[in-house]
């Protein structure tokens, strides 16, 4: 084999290897980009903020302000995925003293993050009907199922968010009264609030990351 043939061979080759790579690159997991220079974006979907395969578990604070009352629980998320590729999410609460030691769960469809069924105890429930009881029910108020998955949601601005004493640049996205702080360092929102004006004053539920696995 003369010395052309052998550069042409070696040529073909990198050219096969550098596709390659570039395929791999476009596959490859790409965090959400901070809007620059205050330009705004509406090309963020729910189901690229929230994304419940990325963890096994996490933990969130959660508070719920209403007529001047405050509630507050942390919720013990850990999500398993079905065989029919829905997601099995087991809450659990604490109230700073002891977990609570009831089975509550929600199964959520994975194409469009509607409720499919919660499970309270030993009882099959509707999406409709509350969990029994008040710590349950407050903590499940953040599950990925309030949006569906392909909703867009509009990019208000970048705003410094807290976590674990670390500070975050994040986007703050809303859609329908709903705000969510996603940080590309973070695999889901360090912040999500909640303001429902459906009832006779609005009652706002904010959520604030504690911990993740």
């Amino acid at each position: 084999m003369d010395r052309d043939s052998v550069l042409v061979i070696i040529g073909t080759a990198l050219v096969i290897t550098l596709i390659g790579l570039l395929a791999i690159s476009v596959l490859e997991y790409r965090p959400l980009q901070l809007p620059q220079g205050g330009v705004k974006t509406t090309s963020f979907m729910w189901g690229d903020v929230y994304v419940p395969e990325r963890i096994s578990t996490v933990r969130y604070e959660v508070i719920e302000i209403y007529q001047g009352d405050m509630k507050k629980t942390v919720g013990l998320y850990s999500v398993n995925k079905n065989p029919d590729g829905s997601y099995l999410i087991d809450i659990t609460t604490y109230d700073g003293t002891m977990a609570s030691n009831v089975t509550a769960q929600m199964k959520i469809d994975s194409l469009s993050y509607s409720c499919v069924a919660k499970y309270y105890s030993t009882k099959t429930l509707t999406c409709s009907e509350p969990f029994g009881d008040e710590n349950t029910e407050l903590a499940a108020r953040i599950l990925p199922n309030n949006l569906k998955k392909t909703d867009v949601l509009e990019t208000i601005g970048v705003e410094s968010v807290t976590y674990k004493s670390e500070v975050y640049q994040a986007v703050k996205l809303s859609k329908g009264g709903i705000y969510v702080w996603v940080a590309q360092e973070l695999p889901l929102p360090v912040r999500i609030e909640i303001h429902d004006n459906s009832l006779d004053s609005e009652k706002i539920t904010i959520a604030n990351l504690k911990s993740f696995e």
